[in-house]
């Protein structure tokens, strides 16, 4: 008899690791991103259906760097200042206005691996839609993010 016990300390044991393994990988929710709306920034001197201000933070400490980005389709205009303006006018009109206002889901499970002290907000207007978007290297979902927008955030990473 003296089995049983041990099948039964085993099974609880196996229960408690299960829900430490569980509770470790569930990623905290992000907070919650504004809801799209039409625009109210004032008119540019370009006709151009998107209008973006890129503002990237190397670390917690240093200045922001700050680029403008200005497209027509997935042509840049002149005004832009953002390097590669041509590749991120192109990532923009193939992500369109949902990547920039999707909540995060609620539930997901990510990596927990760090990609380096960079964070970024993109915000401005898509189509007519206002955006803000933010981005950080702080677990594998979000560095899935920032890769999806390379050319226009950098490649950021640990230094």
């Amino acid at each position: 008899m003296k089995t049983a016990p041990r099948i039964a300390v085993r099974k609880i044991a196996a229960a408690g690791i299960f829900a430490l393994v569980l509770g470790a990988c569930a990623a905290p929710a992000d907070p919650p991103m504004p809801t799209p709306k039409e625009s109210n920034m004032p008119p540019t001197s370009s006709s151009a259906s998107t209008v973006l201000t890129i503002t990237i933070r190397q670390s917690a400490d240093a200045e922001p760097e700050k680029y403008r980005l200005e497209c027509d389709g997935d042509s840049p205009d002149p005004a832009s200042t953002l390097p590669n303006a041509a590749e991120a006018c192109a990532v923009v009109a193939r992500l369109g206005v949902d990547f920039f206002t999707a909540l995060p889901e609620k539930d997901r499970a990510c990596t927990q691996q760090y990609g380096g002290p960079q964070t970024a907000v993109i915000a401005g207007r898509i189509e007519g839609t206002e955006v803000k978007a933010r981005f950080a290297l702080s677990d594998g979902c979000e560095i899935a993010r920032w890769q999806e927008v390379l050319p226009l955030l950098g490649p950021g990473g640990v230094s």
